[in-house]
């Protein structure tokens, strides 16, 4: 990442920049993680309405005076709708396919958490690095101390901050290797894995700058969020067409009565009625304009979250490219320090009046200048990491590896994603 400062820094990089193999293996490891959970999800077997059915069949009976003589039996029988049988299939497919679909929502988190993961895990790396480094020179400054202790004009004072200095950075290396310790062990399927800092091809500052540059002004729609769209759209459009059909139903019922063993001449044994619906514009019209509203409200709110969206990916774009003039910036002082004027740090060090201490703490200025550069590449690379998830860049397909210097292609199934 920085090639053009102290080795120390370099070595550093070795951590905390990105391996192109071993974070592709990873990322693409999550997405067949993702992909296996949900698409082994088993298809439901649903009863559906055959074409030409019964919806309602009726048997009556009823008497007068308790006289059986003048029992009376009716059979009412209700047809289906074949209209509404028809767009029942199509709406049981469309809610079972927005089921799945659903269920995938969460894929999007998966692959975002997966390069929170392994950018932290880099950066815990490179932060233990660091901290080790800091911890060595404190040390020898204690050992300075400990030779100067019989001294008349021994500084207590300075020897016991550099001492808490040391326990505190202690902590945080253990803390450091705590937390690497147990990310390795999701990361990497063997401890040998973990192991191998070889780096091959790697994201570098100057990297992210170029790719920023090229994606300026692009926002990537969510796919999944569209197909889940077209499928509301599309199960309104079905259930409005059943209640359309509904209303067009003009066979009622038909009935046949029985009036029953008699000798009245003026009383017919047996007949036949049949109910009739005349079609009127405002059955189920209120259940109807209900729809359509629902309808136009999700395009309406699929639109405010595209322009959200598009606001969001702004914002992340200016804080990174905010992050990337400070870390440039940085970068500028360090160069620039008197601490890389080689003459005078050579004069510096040969000089008799220069006491060990205070070429340690000459080594320790530098540290800390290195350390300022790292909390800047730190932000930088979180801000980075924003701008991928908020353009949509991070899971525009095809899927890429943006953590590696010719952002390499992830392995997906295209009918899931």
């Amino acid at each position: 990442m920085i090639r053009s400062i102290l080795i120390l820094l370099c070595l550093v990089s070795s951590h905390f920049l990105l391996s192109q193999s071993s974070s592709t293996d990873f990322f693409n490891s999550v997405i067949k993680t993702t992909q296996d959970q949900f698409i082994t999800i088993p298809s439901t077997d649903f009863e559906l309405l055959n074409r030409f059915h019964i919806d309602e069949l009726q048997f009556r009976t009823q008497t007068d005076e308790f006289d059986l003589e003048r029992q009376e039996y009716t059979l009412r029988l209700r047809p289906g709708n074949f209209r509404i049988a028809d767009h029942q299939k199509e709406l049981i497919k469309a809610y079972e396919q927005k089921a799945r679909l659903s269920n995938q929502e969460n894929k999007e988190e998966q692959l975002i958490s997966a390069y929170t993961i392994w950018t932290n895990h880099q950066i815990y790396k490179a932060e233990l690095a660091l901290k080790k480094n800091k911890v060595s020179l404190l040390n020898d400054k204690l050992k300075v101390y400990n030779k100067q202790l019989d001294l008349p004009n021994f500084n207590i004072i300075r020897y016991i901050e550099t001492e808490d200095a040391v326990n505190n950075i202690e902590i945080d290396i253990q803390k450091l290797t705590w937390k690497i310790a147990n990310q390795e062990q999701n990361i990497y399927p063997n401890k040998e894995m973990a192991d191998d800092n070889s780096i091959d091809a790697i994201l570098s500052i100057e990297d992210i700058i170029t790719l920023v540059n090229k994606g300026e002004q692009v926002i990537y729609e969510d796919d999944l969020a569209k197909r889940l769209l077209a499928l509301d759209q599309l199960i309104m459009q079905k259930e409005i067409a059943m209640e359309n059909a509904e209303t067009k139903q003009i066979l009622d019922f038909v009935q046949v009565r029985y009036g029953g063993p008699h000798d009245d001449l003026f009383n017919e044994k047996v007949s036949v009625g049949v109910g009739i619906n005349l079609p009127t514009k405002s059955r189920n019209k209120i259940k109807i304009n209900e729809l359509l509203l629902e309808q136009k409200d999700d395009e309406i709110q699929y639109q405010k979250d595209i322009e959200d969206q598009k606001v969001e990916a702004t914002i992340a774009y200016e804080a990174l490219i905010e992050e990337l003039k400070l870390y440039q910036l940085i970068l500028s002082q360090n160069e620039n320090s008197i601490l890389k004027n080689k003459t005078i740090k050579d004069r510096i060090e040969s000089s008799a009046a220069s006491s060990p201490i205070d070429l340690l703490d000459i080594k320790l200025l530098e540290h800390e200048k290195i350390e300022r550069l790292f909390e800047l590449e730190k932000d930088v690379f979180q801000a980075y990491l924003d701008w991928l998830e908020a353009s949509g860049l991070m899971n525009a397909l095809p899927l890429k590896n943006y953590l590696t210097k010719n952002l390499e292609p992830l392995s997906y199934d295209p009918d899931f994603w």
